[in-house]
């Protein structure tokens, strides 16, 4: 079986943002560079030596945790000093100018990867296209179940399934108070829940559509955290493809039925997603595409690895859109 992200430079992420930084603004932006952390736990650790609520911080993606990735943030009322003041050798800042909005989910085109696949006993395969999926990273261990039961409305059994000291820390001195230790927590760390869910759902549907859409010998599965993902070998026709909430326009009876029957099994309905607990965390619902191009593809000749006795090691470098998972990719180009 073939490994990826078997040490920290075996999987490298570089933001491509369409932020234009100027002389000027209340909003300083920044390169950060990490090693081994997740977005929100880097913007954490910032928030601390800074002394200011994570709210400050900007950034336009959530980037790997077994990874060393690039992305541009902002901060509040920043400047150029902090890059000389906040020095680690897994979190580091590069200066890049100023701005007078800060940076927002979605404020990027894409992500370029390089990626070292190991373990190998073949090369991999060139791949144009894939089927458009959350994968693994976007789930963590527990997120979607988190994400789900906020959504039911049962905030004791999400604060339950989350190991944050300020939740448990609440709900000492407040038993009861279930809303109160989940709003203990920033707010990106909260929606990141709600998205889980709603993303899962997405896989769930679009599963289900493709199954009906093609044959078995038309398809193949990629494995994930919750399942098999069926994935078409020829590239289909692209669509928009609805993630649910309470404001989705559904393309077709059949994607809605679809949709409704996932819901229907959780005890929901699309309404459910105005959440009146916590009514900032409301999802509306949105698309996805169907299909994203795998652009700039270059896959590097076989070699030792040194890593694994007998096997061959293989980098591979290629572009996404913005929200694609290049680990889908690499599932995709391992098939044989």
């Amino acid at each position: 079986m073939y490994t990826i992200k078997q040490i920290p430079g075996d999987f490298v992420v570089i933001e491509e943002s369409i932020v234009k930084p100027s002389k000027e603004g209340h909003y300083a932006y920044f390169k950060l560079w990490k090693k081994e952390y997740t977005t929100l736990r880097a913007i954490e650790h910032l928030a601390e030596f800074l002394h200011m609520p994570q709210k400050d911080i900007g950034f336009a993606g959530s980037k790997d945790k077994e990874a060393i990735t690039e992305q541009v943030i902002s901060i509040k009322n920043g400047n150029a000093s902090l890059a000389e003041k906040f020095k680690r050798d897994d979190l580091k800042l590069t200066f890049l100018g100023y701005g007078k909005v800060p940076i927002s989910l979605g404020d990027l085109k894409g992500n370029h990867f390089e990626i070292v696949i190991r373990n190998l006993d073949h090369a991999p395969q060139k791949v144009g296209f894939i089927t458009n999926y959350f994968d693994d990273q976007r789930f963590s261990t527990s997120n979607a179940a988190i994400g789900k039961a906020m959504i039911q409305g049962k905030f004791e059994e999400a604060s339950t399934l989350i190991n944050e000291k300020s939740v448990q820390q609440h709900l000492e001195e407040e038993p009861k108070d279930f809303v109160g230790a989940l709003s203990t927590l920033p707010f990106k760390t909260l929606q990141l829940y709600i998205h889980a869910y709603q993303s899962l759902l997405f896989n769930q549907a679009v599963n289900e559509y493709l199954q009906c859409k093609y044959s078995p010998e038309e398809l193949i599965y990629l494995s994930y955290a919750h399942g098999k993902l069926a994935c078409p070998k020829k590239q289909p026709e692209n669509m928009a493809f609805p993630l649910v909430g309470f404001g989705v326009a559904y393309p077709n009876k059949e994607i809605e039925t679809i949709y409704k029957r996932l819901l229907k099994h959780d005890g929901l309905t699309e309404r459910s997603f105005v959440v009146r607990a916590f009514p900032d965390l409301s999802a509306e619902g949105d698309t996805r595409a169907l299909v994203v191009n795998v652009q700039n593809l270059k896959i590097e000749k076989l070699e030792d690895d040194d890593l694994n006795t007998g096997k061959k090691k293989c980098k591979v470098s290629f572009f996404l859109q913005k929200g694609s998972y290049a680990t889908l990719v690499i599932k995709r180009m391992m098939v044989e």
